[in-house]
């Protein structure tokens, strides 16, 4: 994956890539919303993210004090 030093990132490829790296490796994958129910999946991944609501961030400790990752 190539993630560049500075300078303007390619959000969309880096996704991309991030992305068909899990599925490539059988992995199921889903992109969702910040405002979905996590407690249906074992683990969430939040590549790329600057700023967290504190909702947000009370939403990923519980989440993670639950035994999830």
């Amino acid at each position: 994956m190539n993630v560049e030093n500075g300078g303007i990132y390619q959000y969309r490829s880096i996704f991309t890539e991030f992305y068909e790296a899990i599925t490539r490796r059988g992995i199921s994958a889903e992109v969702i919303q910040s405002n979905e129910d996590f407690n249906k999946y074992d683990c969430v991944l939040a590549p790329f993210i600057r700023y967290v609501s504190d909702e947000l961030l009370e939403k990923f400790r519980s989440f993670v004090n639950n035994g999830k990752n």
